[in-house]
């Protein structure tokens, strides 16, 4: 098994976002790029099996819940917790 939590299977650089796989959980996720000050790093926010291969298949339909994560809409599908002093979306 990999020692990487998460796992990217598409990079949609265009669209600023990214799929993938949870390799704890076996579940998807959709990532965003952040940036704080000194260091950028990626949020990621669950999505369901549905979800991912809709997105696969068509990544527009995924910028509009891309575009909820970057305003911190979908904060409860983040899988983890982001720093106190968390950064903004790129």
């Amino acid at each position: 098994m990999s020692d990487r939590r998460f796992e990217t299977t598409h990079v949609y650089r265009e669209h600023w976002f990214s799929l993938g796989v949870d390799t704890i959980t076996g579940g998807h996720y959709l990532s965003i790029p952040v940036s704080l000050q000194i260091v950028d790093y990626t949020e990621y926010y669950a999505i369901d099996d549905t979800e991912y291969r809709a997105f696969v298949a068509d990544p527009s339909s995924a910028i509009p819940l891309a575009d909820g994560c970057r305003r911190r809409e979908c904060d409860d599908r983040l899988i983890v917790p982001p720093p106190p002093n968390r950064g903004s979306a790129i």
